[in-house]
């Protein structure tokens, strides 16, 4: 099941319609319903995530990947209370369910090889786990390791083009004089808008005229029936 048959099965099972999501995400309904097919679905990861903060029910793992029930059970929502660390990795597993110590679930999601992934999440993971321990042990200063490494940012704009979260809070997480937004638009969506509404409007003038040429073969084959029906008159007759 693609993505937009998800989207859609949302609307038949629990909104009351593709229309009553929109709505719930504060989008025209046009505009929503325009991305609901194979051709436009990439423009729906973007809103994954309000859509699930419009039905905290949803499954994470379903509206994303398809992957088992497509509603919670109170196991999963026991689970996803869980507090994750404040750092690049955690924001992407609070904000999207992805178990960030899988290196396969990010290969998928930063859109690189599975082979250069996954020494750099090994050394992601322990950089995180001396931090955990020097900040449990109330470490000073002067003793302070090294922080878990940037996510570079080819990978974390792979991942902002199919997941939405904005690349500066996933890095930078909140500040005390204020956060970046957590979701952000992708730079492309207007120009992706722009070009299916130039094709839209291609399609659209197109089947105007192959009508306009139905037409007028339509027209020609009755004029040459009517013709058919003339009396013929023999040749040097009065």
């Amino acid at each position: 099941m693609e993505l937009f048959e998800r989207i859609k099965k949302i609307g038949k099972v629990v909104a009351t319609s593709d229309s009553a999501i929109a709505a719930a995400i504060g989008m025209k309904q046009s505009t929503f319903s325009g991305y609901l097919n194979e051709q436009r679905q990439h423009n729906l990861w973007p809103l994954l995530p309000l859509i699930l903060e419009a039905f905290p029910h949803l499954s994470r793992q379903w509206l994303y990947f398809g992957e088992g029930p497509m509603l919670k059970d109170a196991q999963q929502e026991t689970a996803e209370r869980t507090v994750y660390p404040d750092d690049p990795l955690g924001r992407i597993a609070a904000l999207t369910g992805l178990n960030t110590h899988d290196a396969l679930q990010l290969q998928l999601a930063f859109g690189v090889d599975y082979s250069e992934i996954r020494p750099w999440l090994g050394a992601y993971l322990l950089a995180r786990e001396a931090m955990q321990k020097w900040r449990a042990e109330g470490g000073t200063e002067e003793t302070m390791p090294e922080p878990p490494a940037r996510i570079p940012d080819a990978w974390l704009n792979y991942f902002w083009g199919h997941y939405g979260p904005n690349p500066g809070w996933i890095q930078y997480g909140d500040h005390p004089h204020g956060s970046a937004p957590k979701l952000m638009p992708n730079p492309l969506s207007k120009e992706l808008d722009k070009l299916h509404a130039q094709l839209d409007a291609a399609e659209r003038n197109l089947h105007a005229l192959h009508q306009q040429k139905r037409m007028t073969e339509d027209g020609a084959d009755q004029g040459d029936e009517g013709l058919a029906r003339m009396p013929h008159t023999a040749p040097g007759s009065r």
